[in-house]
C-alpha cells in the first residue's frame, strides 16, 4: 500500500536534542537531591522521556519540586547548551524527496507552540520549509494567537494519547487516505504507543533515548525491522512498508 502521509516527531527525529536533555536531567536530578543510577536512567528513557515537559515529565522526574522553577532552570541550562542542539544532517533531503513523491509531510510534537518556536529555525534552516502540517499541543486559545503554517493543528491530547492524531486522521479521511497509509517516525515508546493505538504505522529511531535495537525490543517489544538509525535512513524503510 502506498504511503501518503509521513509525520515526524521533532525531538530525537529532526532535532538532535536528547544528548543535551540527558545532561540537563542528570544535572538537575543531582542538584535537587535525587539519585541518578542506571535504573533511574533506564526508567526515564523507557517510560518518561517524550511526555509533555512542564505538565507531566517534570512532575514525575522531580517529584515534590516546584515544576515552574525546575522548568525555568531547564530553559536556562538549555540556552547555555544551545549550540549543541542541531538538526540531524540530511533530514531536509528526505523530506524534499517525500514531497516530490506527493507525500504529505507532517511534524507532531508534544512541545507547545512557544517551545517549538525556539527551535523552528536554526541558522538558515527553517522547519517551515519542509512540512505541510505542523501540530503542537496546548489549549484551544493558543490557536488564536499564532499559526506557524496554513495547516497548523493544536491538540489538547499530547502523546501517548492516540487522540492526538485525530486531526491528522480527519485530514487524511477528507483526502481519501486510509490510516494504514500514514507513518509516524518517533524516538520513544510514548510515540509508539500513540501511533499504535491510533492505528497507524510506526518507525522508531536510534537517535533518541532508545539508542539500541535491544532497548526497542526489550522495553517496547518493537522489532528491529521497524527501527532505523535515524531519519535519513527512512526512504529504504519506506520501500519495505509499501511492499507489505
Amino acid at each position: 500500500m502506498k504511503i501518503k502521509i509521513v509525520v515526524c516527531d521533532c525531538d530525537g527525529v529532526i532535532l538532535n536534542s536528547w544528548p543535551t536533555a540527558h545532561k540537563i536531567i542528570k544535572q538537575l536530578r543531582l542538584e535537587e537531591g535525587f539519585s541518578y543510577t542506571k535504573e533511574d536512567d533506564a526508567l526515564i528513557r523507557r517510560d518518561h522521556w517524550g511526555l509533555p515537559g512542564h505538565s507531566q515529565f517534570v512532575k514525575i522526574v522531580f517529584p515534590g519540586k516546584n515544576p515552574d522553577k525546575i522548568y525555568e532552570r531547564w530553559i536556562k541550562l538549555e540556552d547555555s547548551l544551545k549550540n549543541k542542539m542541531k538538526y540531524f544532517d540530511g533530514f531536509e533531503n528526505i523530506l524534499c524527496h517525500l514531497r516530490k513523491r506527493k507525500v504529505i509531510t507532517g511534524l507532531f510534537t508534544n512541545r507547545k507552540l512557544g517551545s517549538l518556536e525556539r527551535w523552528i529555525k536554526i541558522g538558515r534552516t527553517s522547519l517551515l520549509n519542509y512540512f505541510d502540517i505542523i501540530q503542537t499541543t496546548g489549549k484551544t486559545e493558543d490557536f488564536r494567537k499564532k499559526r506557524l503554517l496554513g495547516i497548523h493543528f493544536i491538540t489538547k491530547y499530547p502523546k501517548p494519547d492516540p487522540r492526538g492524531f485525530n486531526q491528522i486522521l480527519n485530514l487524511a479521511k477528507m483526502s481519501g487516505i486510509d490510516k494504514k497509509q500514514i507513518v509516524y517516525i518517533g524516538d520513544t515508546l510514548i510515540d509508539k504507543k500513540a501511533a499504535f493505538e491510533a492505528g497507524i504505522n510506526f518507525i522508531g529511531v536510534l537517535s533518541g533515548p532508545l539508542n539500541s535495537y535491544k532497548k526497542w525490543l526489550l522495553w517496547g517489544g518493537h522489532d528491529k525491522k521497524f527501527v532505523i538509525p535515524d531519519v535519513t535512513h527512512f526512504l529504504a524503510k519506506l520501500e519495505e512498508l509499501e511492499r507489505r
